[in-house]
């Protein structure tokens, strides 16, 4: 009868005891999640206010480019001189609608000058492979495929040496594409100093392709092995880029037990 009597006892204990020990446990499971969002949302956020100043910079660098090659128009002395004006611009190029490169012309190397010698040596795996800039490649049924010119203007990235290195080209109206080799330090320097600045609560790096962090703001400084809490790819060109984003260990815990 005893036995009974503590039996009861500890069923009358124990369990609200466990059930209340199992409801707080899924609560804080449930607060946790909920805070681990709100901590990925402002991550998000953070990363989002950079990701704009980088697309604002890329566009205004579009918007000048085009505006440059509209004005020079057919004058192939004036596309040859840009470079020699404009700091962003490190060469120019023009190629014909039949892909053949006018400017600089490699098949007459008496008139390259030294710049003009390095920027086809800097491109050389552009021309070579037979890149159609702003061409689409479109497979057909035959196993052959046909190229199709539907985009006026944009961006080519390649890579060389150092590292990537970007084309601005442009469309004209009689099918050949006139272009800028963008000068990559100051295309660098200039995306970087646009990025806007703000108190940031963990910290925020720009990563190029290879690893490499080109930029860091916020006090902390994470260790190099550890996750980013948020991730965000750079508007192109730069969409091999990312934007990261690490949160401090002490606001990384979440809700206390």
């Amino acid at each position: 009868m005893r036995s009974r009597i503590v039996i009861l006892l500890l069923a009358l204990v124990v369990l609200p005891l466990g059930l209340v020990g199992w409801l707080g446990r899924l609560f804080w499971q449930r607060e946790s999640a909920d805070w681990q969002l709100r901590q990925k949302a402002q991550a998000i956020q953070e990363l989002q206010v950079r990701q704009q100043s980088l697309s604002d910079v890329i566009h205004a660098i579009e918007v000048r480019s085009h505006d440059l090659l509209n004005s020079i128009g057919s004058d192939q002395a004036a596309l040859r001189n840009a470079s020699s004006k404009q700091p962003l611009i490190r060469a120019a190029f023009l190629v014909e609608k039949s892909g053949k490169l006018k400017i600089p012309d490699p098949l007459n190397p008496d008139q390259l000058s030294d710049d003009d010698r390095e920027f086809l040596q800097r491109t050389a795996s552009i021309w070579s492979r037979g890149t159609l800039l702003g061409v689409q490649r479109q497979d057909e049924s035959n196993g052959q495929s046909s190229a199709k010119a539907d985009a006026t203007h944009g961006w080519h990235t390649w890579y060389h040496q150092d590292g990537p290195h970007w084309l601005y080209w442009q469309r004209n109206s009689d099918e050949s594409i006139a272009g800028f080799e963008i000068e990559r330090m100051a295309f660098l320097s200039r995306l970087v100093g646009g990025l806007k600045s703000s108190d940031v609560s963990g910290c925020v790096r720009l990563v190029s392709a290879d690893g490499e962090i080109w930029m860091q703001q916020g006090s902390f400084h994470p260790e190099s092995d550890m996750p980013s809490l948020s991730t965000l790819p750079c508007a192109v060109p730069m969409q091999h880029w990312h934007c990261q984003f690490f949160a401090e260990p002490e606001s990384g815990q979440g809700p206390e037990i």
